[in-house]
């Protein structure tokens, strides 16, 4: 759960933007992005995505996948989809789609969304992580974006546009997409 954070220490979020944008140690630019994740610093998520585009180290890609998880919700749910992939990255990615679709199903969004859902789905259980990658930023960019707020819909367009280039690799942006869905209730 997220600690209650106190005006003041909401009053250092420009500050701390300010400093990212400038800051050229590796370190401090992660801590100034992880500062800005725990304070849920929906201003600092085109900044943080930028950052996130342009990190190489895989640790700090995730931490900055992290920051940006816990600026549209719990960080638990996050952390146990990455565990869950680790562990088994088709099985993992394969549920956590049919859990969205199941909910697009009862919003009913579409035909051609469910269809790709579904088709996203069999490929992440078949271990074509790169095609189901694909498939689910075909969906992103299907889906009504009316329940989002714009942290949300700025996440899910990075990651569609990524996953579109790239497939599964890197993971996060993958992570990240499932896990703003998961905590928009899109």
């Amino acid at each position: 759960m997220n600690a209650p954070w106190t005006r003041c220490d909401r009053e250092m979020i420009p500050e701390l933007l300010a400093r990212l944008d400038v800051e050229t140690d590796k370190g401090l630019q992660m801590a100034y992005a992880s500062a800005l994740g725990n304070l849920r610093a929906e201003e600092a998520v085109g900044p943080l995505l930028a950052l996130l585009a342009v990190t190489e180290n895989r640790g700090a890609r995730l931490e900055l996948a992290l920051s940006l998880a816990r600026i549209v919700g719990e960080e638990h749910p996050f952390i146990q989809l990455l565990r869950q992939v680790r562990a088994d990255p088709g099985t993992a990615l394969s549920q956590a789609v049919a859990a969205m679709r199941k909910r697009q199903e009862r919003g009913a969004s579409g035909a051609d969304l469910e269809r790709t859902l579904t088709e996203c789905e069999e490929r992440l259980a078949r271990g074509d992580l790169a095609q189901g990658c694909r498939l689910l930023a075909r969906s992103l960019q299907e889906m009504p974006r009316e329940r989002l707020d714009e942290a949300g819909a700025l996440i899910l367009a990075e990651c569609a546009r990524q996953m579109a280039q790239t497939g599964a690799e890197p993971l996060d942006y993958v992570l990240l997409a499932l896990h703003t869905l998961q905590s928009s209730r899109v």
